[in-house]
């Protein structure tokens, strides 16, 4: 259920998610995500939020000022 607008249904999605650390930011596309169908608002599974949070350590280690990394490609 939608924590928003207490929706019951979703769809299969993607979504860019981007992140500040410092003055760095992490900008991953194409994230699969679970969409509410009425107001928009999305979650990520377990699965893919584990995968997500290794993807922006390792982006963390490249000490670049801006990264752009599609999730399909290194997840």
């Amino acid at each position: 259920m939608c924590v928003y607008c207490k929706n019951k249904e979703y769809q299969s999605s993607t979504r860019t998610h981007t992140v500040t650390i410092n003055s760095n930011v992490i900008v991953v596309l194409n994230v699969p995500c679970m969409m509410c169908s009425c107001c928009g608002e999305s979650f990520y599974t377990d699965e893919v939020a584990e995968k997500l949070d290794g993807i922006i350590q390792k982006a963390k280690e490249m000490l670049s000022s801006v990264n752009i990394i599609d999730y399909k490609n290194i997840a």
